[in-house]
């Protein structure tokens, strides 16, 4: 993900830059939510099991575990997401591509 583009002496090639920048954070963000989609649905179903079903010990802590993996990766995107935001020490990065 690169930097916001720098004011360019042609007000059209600044437009462009920006709007090729609003549509790169566009598509991460987007991104980013679709992957916090997925842990959030394994979340709920793995509760409901719990709740509903009962299963046994060894059952129940392989749901257990599935919970665990799927917070873990919401943690992950979570950090995605604030390094949207964060500047490093020295300015941007010229072009890191996406997070």
């Amino acid at each position: 993900m690169g930097a916001p583009p720098e004011d360019q002496s042609s007000p059209d090639l600044s437009a462009d830059a920006l709007l090729m920048f609003i549509a790169e954070e566009h598509t991460s963000i987007r991104s980013i939510a679709h992957d916090i989609a997925s842990p959030i649905g394994i979340l709920r179903l793995a509760m409901h099991v719990l709740r509903t079903m009962k299963p046994d010990d060894a059952k129940r802590d392989q749901y257990y575990e599935t919970m665990v993996q799927a917070i873990d990766k919401l943690e992950d995107q979570i950090r995605k997401m604030r390094a949207l935001t964060e500047i490093p020490p020295g300015g941007p990065p010229e072009d890191e591509g996406h997070v």
